[in-house]
């Protein structure tokens, strides 16, 4: 995993929503604390072959690369 200096890296918010129930989520907000590329085009079509039941994910874009951010959270507030 490559590592991001602390002074460029950048806020990041994401939300989880539970399944079923479009109005309960978990707000999820923190920092980038680092990425790779390793293993990110098999973790990708793994999630392809869960949930949609493909053999893997159609990139279909010329030089896409797939990449895995690690998420260093520093505010989650709970389930909504």
């Amino acid at each position: 995993m490559n590592d991001i200096p602390s002074e460029i890296r950048p806020p990041v918010a994401l939300s989880i929503r539970k399944p079923g129930d479009p109005y309960r989520h978990l707000p999820i907000r923190g920092v980038v604390a680092g990425w790779a590329r390793e293993g990110a085009r098999q973790n990708v079509d793994r999630q392809t072959r869960k949930y949609r039941g493909w053999d893997d994910f159609p990139s279909g874009l010329a030089g896409h690369q797939t990449v895995i951010f690690t998420i260093r959270a520093r505010l989650l507030s709970g389930e909504t």
